[in-house]
């Protein structure tokens, strides 16, 4: 029986040649079926084009000439504008979407990974713990504990889906509750299945050693392992 807590680290020599597992599905059943909503959803993201192609042929065989709308008095007579705008099909769900930043000239403090910021994409705003990662055209890409200034970087977060190319505007909440831009970007995609390695140096002690096995400890530097 192998411990759950040991899950997340594999032995690898050479991290581009490794074949890793996308699909991992959780063990316990609450996070089984969050698992499969999430990757149901980006299954419907993949056919943007054709949600799309089909929204804009409703909208033509819909169209008509009048349209009467009631609006009270006090919403027609305010001085502050009216945004009215739809979602497509999908993009009220929730998934895994990958974030291209890129860090604003002036802003120079350094942001750690799984740090709270807020996003705006487009007319959705929400606050978010991203995973950054470096922005690779490979299909690995190497775990960034800090996005330090002047460097672009792929944000991996948890939102509302929505459909690249998005512009993204990200903030920083300041000690007096005052929001500062930190980067700037754009929607990349909506896959959960982007593979993010973390490289971890483990040391042991070596108690006994077999001829086909040996007993270790203190490998992970924790009792329950």
């Amino acid at each position: 029986m192998i411990d759950l807590s040991l899950q997340q680290y594999i032995e690898t020599k050479n991290e581009l040649k490794t074949n890793f597992r996308k699909y991992k599905v959780p063990r316990t059943w609450t996070h089984r079926i969050e698992w499969f909503r999430i990757n149901n959803n980006y299954e419907y993201c993949k056919h943007y084009l054709d949600i799309r192609q089909k929204s804009l042929e409703y909208i033509v065989m819909n169209y008509c000439d009048e349209v009467y709308v009631q609006v009270k008095c006090a919403l027609a007579n305010s001085p502050h504008i009216i945004f009215v705008y739809g979602l497509l099909q999908r993009e009220n769900k929730m998934s895994v979407m990958n974030v291209v930043l890129k860090r604003t000239p002036d802003s120079e403090v350094r942001i750690e990974s799984k740090e709270r910021l807020i996003m705006q994409c487009g007319y959705r705003r929400f606050i978010v713990n991203p995973i950054f990662s470096q922005h690779t055209n490979g299909n690995k890409h190497k775990f960034e504990r800090y996005f330090r200034p002047h460097t672009t970087i792929c944000a991996t977060v948890y939102a509302p889906i929505q459909f690249p190319p998005a512009p993204i505007l990200a903030f920083k909440i300041n000690l007096d509750s005052t929001l500062a831009l930190v980067a700037r970007g754009c929607l990349l995609s909506c896959n959960p299945n982007r593979i993010i390695l973390k490289r971890v140096a483990l040391s042991e002690v070596r108690m006994r050693i077999n001829r086909k096995s040996a007993i270790i400890r203190y490998l992970f530097l924790a009792n329950s392992t």
